[in-house]
């Protein structure tokens, strides 16, 4: 649910719902840990150790955590501005997110690619250009 409250715009809302668990074990899970790094990146309170874990945990599940891991980490390079190394990383996630777009039937993709906001790390590329 903190995902999708994400994908719609509640960015606090989210980080509301992943505060009221209470367990530990659901914020250590992928879904936690791309919550609390996403709010921090709205912040700018992000760090290349929370990303980097991150990116560990989403390269062992995939999905859209993957390309939302490399996305992240594009935005935290291109704030410090390392801009080849943010292009690396946005290309990555525009890859990743291709393959999870191919995966939807093509009559429900254009739909999925906008409900996903699969198109960020393209929009963010074509800015660093």
């Amino acid at each position: 649910a903190a995902t999708l409250l994400i994908d719609k715009g509640y960015v606090d809302l989210a980080g509301e719902l992943l505060d009221e668990f209470k367990n530990d074990k659901a914020k250590k899970s992928i879904k936690g840990i791309y919550v609390e790094v996403y709010i921090k990146d709205i912040k700018g309170e992000e760090s290349l150790e929370d990303l980097n874990k991150l990116e560990k945990a989403a390269e062992k599940t995939g999905g859209s955590f993957l390309w939302r891991s490399y996305y992240l980490l594009g935005n935290f390079y291109n704030k410090s501005g390392d801009l080849e190394i943010a292009k690396e990383y946005y290309v990555k996630a525009i890859k990743e997110a291709d393959k999870l777009a191919d995966s939807v039937p093509e009559e429900y993709r254009q739909h999925f690619i906008k409900a996903h906001n699969l198109n960020m790390p393209n929009d963010k590329l074509e800015n660093l250009k």
